[in-house]
């Protein structure tokens, strides 16, 4: 019976160290990194960024090369039009009319697009947040072939007036289902379909061979990071561009989050990333609620914000100023099948960013799910165990009979 309590005592220690990663895993975070834009000429992602006091470097499109450059960033911007066009790349000389002479600059060189694939491939897995816009689809498709187009030609598009059904978080994002949208520009990414991909945004359009209907904005969940698609780059200032701007630079608040609502097991409805700019008082989004418990987390990067929630019908369910950064708050769906949430900054500054999540479920043990599947495994193995020992007694209690 000592031996057997022994060898029970060492397989429950070895049990423990392989449940407690199940149960505290993505509890730590990574320190912060700072952001990255690739230098581009169609998407001035660059302007949007200063104009939201959002710090970032640039870098080349022949930094992708190196791993280690995009293992630096927490998100990675590559914008329509990262590769250099031809006139860049020559060297012309002329005389009057008359070209002499036109030959490659010296640090002219083709991009390796399977090598960069595969490093974003490596750095969206591993968590990164990474932005793609416009003609820098095909890094995008190099590295995981999301996209179907048709006719099998991407430049499908032309110079338009459309009407964009906003959905999922990009709706809750902009208040609104429709949005008209300007694309300026011919030969624009016309995507047919996309593939394990949330689409965001979609419309109906003319093209050279006729009407057709597709996602113009998309999220895709790779490994441990995300992604966001949009063909649609052509303005400077809208809650379009500011959704897909936030979401990215802010992913890191996201993903502290949903840790929180992943510590009691619920299901996320509904992500937000956003900051209150100069001049602005609140910002408001819209949230789902289930019929059950719902969960609404709230976390600022800088300053503390007072929080309003407010029914379908604009009642306020609830208002705090609180000078904590990060809050929640348990909500009741009932007759309510989505809520607002109201942001008002608690002091003058502006340009923190911030992070909303819904959540739907109970709150009642953290973990439950993964403590009692813990549990199973070890009375399961201890049963085994205590089976085995009974059956090793009896085969020697036989072999001493018969020797006896």
């Amino acid at each position: 019976m000592t031996e057997l309590t022994q060898l029970l005592k060492e397989k429950s220690r070895i049990v423990l160290y392989l449940i407690l990663p199940l149960l505290f895993t993505n509890t730590a975070f990574a320190r912060e990194k700072p952001l990255a834009v690739v230098q581009s000429l169609f998407d001035p992602v660059e302007l949007v960024l200063t104009n939201y006091h959002i710090p970032f470097k640039v870098i080349t499109l022949r930094d992708l090369e190196k791993q280690e450059t995009l293992d630096t960033y927490r998100a990675i911007y590559f914008p329509c039009g990262m590769e250099p066009p031809l006139h860049t790349r020559i060297n012309l000389l002329s005389q009057g009319t008359t070209i002499k002479s036109v030959s490659l600059k010296k640090d002219d060189y083709d991009e390796n697009i399977k090598k960069i694939a595969h490093n974003i491939e490596r750095f969206v897995n591993n968590g990164g947040s990474a932005y793609f816009s416009g003609y820098a689809f095909k890094f995008l498709q190099e590295a995981y072939a999301p996209f179907d187009f048709f006719d099998n030609f991407p430049y499908m598009g032309i110079p338009a007036r459309i009407e964009a059904v906003m959905k999922n978080d990009l709706a809750k994002f902009c208040l609104k289902n429709e949005m008209a949208i300007y694309i300026t520009h011919t030969g624009w990414v016309a995507v047919k379909k996309a593939r394990d991909a949330e689409i965001i945004a979609e419309a109906s359009y003319e093209t050279p061979r006729g009407g057709r209907s597709g996602p113009i904005s998309m999220l895709m969940k790779r490994g441990s990071g995300e992604i966001l698609y949009t063909s649609y780059h052509s303005t400077l200032f809208s809650d379009f561009r500011r959704f897909n701007i936030y979401r990215i630079a802010g992913g890191h608040l996201l993903k502290k989050l949903e840790d929180q609502a992943g510590k009691w097991e619920q299901y996320i409805s509904g992500r937000i990333v956003d900051a209150l700019l100069q001049g602005e008082t609140s910002r408001m989004y819209r949230l789902p609620l289930s019929p059950g418990n719902n969960t609404i987390y709230f976390i600022s990067e800088k300053e503390p914000c007072q929080i309003d929630i407010l029914d379908s019908g604009l009642s306020i369910i609830e208002s705090r100023d609180s000078f904590d950064t990060d809050q929640s708050f348990d909500i009741k769906g009932g007759d309510n099948t989505f809520c607002f949430i109201r942001v008002f900054p608690s002091t003058t500054a502006r340009h923190g960013m911030f992070g909303i999540i819904s959540a739907e479920g109970s709150r009642i043990i953290p973990h439950f799910l993964k403590i009692a599947l813990g549990l199973a495994m070890l009375a399961g193995i201890i049963l085994f165990l205590v089976f085995s020992r009974i059956i090793d007694g009896r085969k020697y209690s036989i072999r001493r009979r018969r020797f006896s």
